[in-house]
C-alpha cells in the first residue's frame, strides 16, 4: 500500500506539456468535486458507456468494494449486470473531502447514500464510505483507484 501510494505520489508531481501549471488546492478541489457529481449521474445511469471513460484505461485501475478486488473490467461487468436487475440506481455523496495529493493527482472520499428498485419493485437501500484516487491523464481527470464499503440500512 505504502509504494502504491508512493507511485500516486510521483505520478500527482509529474508535469506533462497539456498541464504543466500548478494547480491551487481551492480549484482542484472544486474540479474533483464536479468529476465526482459527473461520476455519479454516470454510475445513476448503469450505462457502462457512460462510466467507463473516468476510469484509467485496464491495467492501470484497481478498486477494493467489500473487500473484493476488482479491476476496470471487472468493475464495468458488475455494472453491467447490475443494470439488467435495477429499474433505478440513485447514489448521493456526503460532503466529499479532497486531498491535493500534487498537481496531477487527488484523494476524495465520502460518505454515501444509496436506493436501487430492482425488476420486482422492490427498493433497496444501503449506504457506506468511499475514496477515490484521481489522477490528470489524457487531458482529464479519471479514477486510478477506488475503495468503498457498504452497510445495509437498518
Amino acid at each position: 500500500m505504502v509504494i502504491f501510494l508512493m507511485l500516486v505520489f510521483a505520478i500527482g508531481c509529474e508535469n506533462t506539456e497539456n498541464h504543466n501549471r500548478e494547480i491551487s488546492t481551492k480549484e482542484l478541489s472544486e474540479t474533483i468535486n464536479s468529476r465526482m457529481h459527473e461520476y455519479a449521474i454516470a454510475l445513476e445511469s448503469l450505462d457502462t458507456s457512460r462510466v467507463a471513460p473516468f476510469y484509467v484505461e485496464s491495467g492501470k485501475f484497481t478498486s477494493y468494494f467489500d473487500g473484493q478486488r476488482m479491476t476496470r473490467k471487472s468493475l464495468l461487468e458488475a455494472i453491467e449486470n447490475l443494470s439488467s436487475n435495477l429499474v433505478s440506481f440513485k447514489a448521493e455523496w456526503d460532503t466529499i473531502e479532497v486531498t491535493k495529493l500534487g498537481d496531477r493527482a487527488a484523494l476524495a472520499a465520502a460518505s454515501f447514500n444509496r436506493t436501487y428498485t430492482d425488476t420486482a419493485g422492490v427498493i433497496i437501500n444501503d449506504w457506506g464510505t468511499a475514496s477515490w484516487i484521481w489522477v490528470y491523464e489524457d487531458d482529464q481527470w479519471r479514477l486510478i483507484h477506488g475503495h468503498a464499503v457498504h452497510y445495509p440500512n437498518e
